[in-house]
């Protein structure tokens, strides 16, 4: 009997297991044909890219047109590798640089006020002079603080070198950050977190404890002028602070405070700092742009514009000739040649320092969108609220000939990329917003793309040696191997 009931239960549950297998196989027979529409939707989509017709480049990679319940794209910025996106609704979009895959979406309570900054683990953000940190990776918000001061410029972040695995009863230091006031000083604090009991139960299961941030002001620099004020962003570079303030100076100053000797230039500024390895460069309202030596400060040369400095000044990686590109406000783009330094060693005694030649002007641009090793994008129609353009033209390097001009039809604006293009990570790219809301990233085409591109190696194809009658065993001096002397004595 038992025997039977065993009988009977094993084929229940087979029939069980044939029903489920059954309805699986219908369930999968279900999506099979959404997974084809959505593999023929993404193809349409593909299809539906908005491609300028008198763009000479080659698409590279696009995101999806992002929906109408997320706003209308009106800003952007490349940051290290993420490209945000903002919208007139305030929406923040992470779209990955590499590839255009979307890695987050945050609606904000207001606009962002200055721009964004983005570290290693973070994506920190000014809005309505609160600070807000956002996980990089997935989106989420870390903390929410607002300083004790009115912030009159970008915050500039340093992660710490790593981050505890859990917050304790004590505080401990995450973020350091940098960050001009409207009282001014340039502050310099640290986001601290813990772990804090917000609710005190009867033990710890009945306890409510979350991790707390604050703020921690390390120190602070006073500018020597009453009332002056820093606008623009700090730059760091080697652990050095730089920026520029309205009493005319370029400073530079240690993480930990200490001061080097300011540079007084003849005017306030008028661009943002641009940092390379060698030197700074800043635009200023008596109508010049400096460059200074990066460790000293002090003055290698001034470039007369004849008109006021625009926006941020291009520098490809300092080489023995280095291309640098200023924008003004009315006369165009002048791109100079940088001849480095040179001499003043054992090899060659007579030192001659760094100095520039005028390589050329157009003078219809308004602002460098990025570079390849032989072209310049310069863009024309300038966006507001944010470094980008509604128009692009290529243009040779070396000689400032225009190559091609597009008017950019569907474009609603291209996102400056200051590229460093001799790296692997940063090359050439066009991020572009077009007018159906979505980004679309541009490349050159192979014939353009310099070094890019993979010179083909051609195999030397073996020499057949022809027999001579009659010379069989006739050995001529050539025939013989490279390595081989010659046994025959000089006559």
């Amino acid at each position: 009997m038992n025997q039977t009931n065993s009988a009977r239960q094993g084929w229940g549950v087979l029939a069980l297991a044939m029903v489920l297998s059954a309805a699986s196989s219908l369930r999968a027979g279900e999506r099979a044909p959404e997974q084809d529409n959505r593999v023929r939707t993404s193809e349409f989509e593909g299809r539906r890219v908005v491609l300028p017709p008198d763009l000479n480049m080659d698409l590279d990679w696009y995101s999806p047109v992002v929906s109408a319940e997320s706003g209308r794209i009106n800003k952007g910025w490349v940051k290290g590798d993420l490209i945000l996106l903002s919208t007139d609704i305030n929406t923040l979009i992470a779209i990955r640089r590499s590839d255009g895959t979307e890695q987050w979406r945050v609606q904000l309570d207001d606009a962002i006020r200055y721009e964004p900054t983005v570290t290693r683990s973070n994506v920190v953000l000014n809005i309505k002079n609160f600070l807000v940190a956002i996980e990089k990776q997935g989106g989420e918000i870390r903390w929410r603080l607002l300083p004790k001061f009115a912030m009159s410029n970008a915050v500039t972040v340093v992660d710490p070198p790593a981050y505890p695995r859990q917050y304790t009863k004590q505080w401990q230091d995450l973020e350091s950050m940098y960050c001009g006031a409207w009282d001014g000083r340039m502050h310099s604090f640290v986001s601290r977190g813990r772990i804090t009991t917000f609710l005190q139960g009867k033990d710890a299961d009945s306890s409510f404890s979350a991790p707390d941030f604050d703020l921690y002001y390390s120190w602070h620099k006073t500018m020597p002028r009453a009332q002056s004020q820093i606008t623009t962003p700090i730059r760091l570079y080697d652990d050095l602070l730089y920026y520029t303030a309205d009493d005319q100076n370029v400073y530079a100053v240690s993480r930990d405070g200490r001061t080097r000797d300011p540079y007084m230039m003849q005017g306030e500024p008028a661009t943002p700092l641009t940092v390379t390895s060698a030197n700074l460069y800043v635009g200023s309202r008596d109508l010049n742009v400096y460059a200074l030596d990066r460790l000293t400060l002090k003055k290698k040369w001034s470039y007369p514009t004849a008109n006021m400095p625009w926006g941020n000044i291009f520098s490809d990686e300092p080489t023995e000739q280095t291309m640098v590109y200023l924008s003004t406000e009315t006369a165009g783009v002048h791109t100079v040649r940088v001849i480095a330094a040179r001499g003043g060693d054992v090899k060659d005694p007579i030192f001659v320092p760094e100095t520039y030649a005028l390589a050329w002007k157009v003078a219809d641009a308004e602002g460098a969108v990025g570079a390849s090793q032989n072209t310049v994008y310069l863009g024309k129609g300038r966006t507001d609220g944010f470094f980008g353009y509604k128009q692009v033209q290529a243009v040779d390097k070396d000689t400032g000939t225009v190559r091609w001009v597009s008017n950019s039809e569907g474009v609603r604006f291209y996102i400056e990329f200051h590229n460093s293009w001799r790296r692997s990570d940063e090359p050439l790219r066009l991020y572009t917003v077009t007018e159906d809301n979505r980004l679309v990233a541009f490349k050159e085409k192979s014939a353009n793309a310099g070094p890019l591109v993979e010179k083909k190696i051609e195999t030397p194809k073996p020499e057949v040696k022809k027999t001579v009658p009659g010379a069989a065993h006739a050995e001529k001096p050539e025939d013989k191997p490279a390595d081989k002397p010659d046994d025959k004595p000089a006559q």
